[in-house]
């Protein structure tokens, strides 16, 4: 006689649900740093590389993006949080997270793009 699948528990699946939570917290923790770090670079190092640059409005994206990135990834990460305690049913915090999460995302994105093309420009002039 075949086995059947056994599905999880009500207590297995708050456990997952608690450790996607966990690791979604730590991704966001790490992208807080990351965004905070190139902030802090760029205000430090910028001037002393490029004398005279092109396509500054590139670094005003770049901080922006980084700027943006760095917010949404604490209201991921504080949404994360309360959804843990809510244990998932706070649909006003999961739709706040996802909201925090996609902008993270597209922020540091469009933040790393823009200091990609400015440095480009700028390194091969």
């Amino acid at each position: 006689m075949a086995d059947e699948i056994q599905h999880p528990t009500a207590e297995q699946r708050h456990k997952d649900f608690i450790e996607s939570q966990k690791t979604g917290y730590d991704f966001f923790k790490h992208l807080t740093t990351l965004s905070t770090a190139s902030l802090v670079l760029l205000s430090t190092l910028l001037e002393k590389f490029f004398r005279a640059p092109s396509w500054r409005v590139l670094i005003g994206v770049a901080f922006l993006g980084f700027f943006v990135s760095l917010v949404s990834c604490l209201v991921a990460m504080l949404t994360a949080l309360l959804s843990m305690k809510a244990s998932g049913q706070d649909e006003g915090a999961s739709t706040l997270g996802r909201i925090g999460v996609a902008a993270s995302l597209g922020g540091f994105l469009i933040a790393i793009i823009a200091l990609v093309a400015f440095t480009l420009r700028n390194f091969y002039q």
